[in-house]
C-alpha cells in the first residue's frame, strides 16, 4: 500500500535528494567555498554561545557541543583546495594557528575527530517546502 504522507522533512543535508526531487534548491558557481570540521577538546575562552571569526581569505566559526568539546569549522575559498589536498588536517592547523585570536585559543586544544573536508556550498534554497 502506498500512501502520502502529510508532511516530509528534508534534512538531509548539502546534496538533499529531497530538495533535489521537488526542485527547491540549486547550485550556483559563486561564491564556491569548502569547509574543513573537526571537534577540538579544550578550546579556551569558549562559552554557551557559537562564535565566528571572518576575515577576508575565509571564515570560522566555533560551536560548544559539550563537555568540553567545540565544533571547530574553517571556511575558505574552494580555490585553496589545492593547498589543502591531502593534508586537510595541516592546512586546519595553519590557518587557525595564523589567526591572531584563534591562535592562541586552539594552541593547546587537543583533536578529537578526524577533520574533514566538505563542499563546494554554493548553493541556494529557491524556498523551503512543496506542494503535495
Amino acid at each position: 500500500v502506498v500512501r502520502q504522507a502529510d508532511v516530509v522533512v528534508g534534512a538531509d543535508g548539502l546534496r538533499s535528494v529531497v530538495a533535489r526531487r521537488l526542485a527547491l534548491a540549486s547550485r550556483w558557481r559563486w561564491p564556491s567555498r569548502i569547509a574543513l570540521v573537526t571537534h577540538m577538546r579544550g578550546v579556551e575562552g569558549m562559552g554557551e554561545t557559537g562564535e565566528m571569526f571572518v576575515e577576508r581569505g575565509g571564515y570560522a566559526g566555533l560551536a560548544d557541543v559539550g563537555h568540553g568539546v567545540t565544533n571547530v569549522a574553517v571556511v575558505v575559498p574552494s580555490s585553496r583546495a589545492g593547498e589543502l589536498a591531502g593534508d586537510a588536517e595541516g592546512f586546519m592547523q595553519r590557518w587557525l594557528a595564523a589567526h591572531p585570536v584563534l591562535g592562541p585559543r586552539v594552541r593547546g586544544a587537543e583533536r578529537v575527530s578526524p577533520v574533514r573536508a566538505t563542499g563546494p556550498f554554493a548553493a541556494h534554497a529557491r524556498r523551503g517546502w512543496a506542494p503535495g
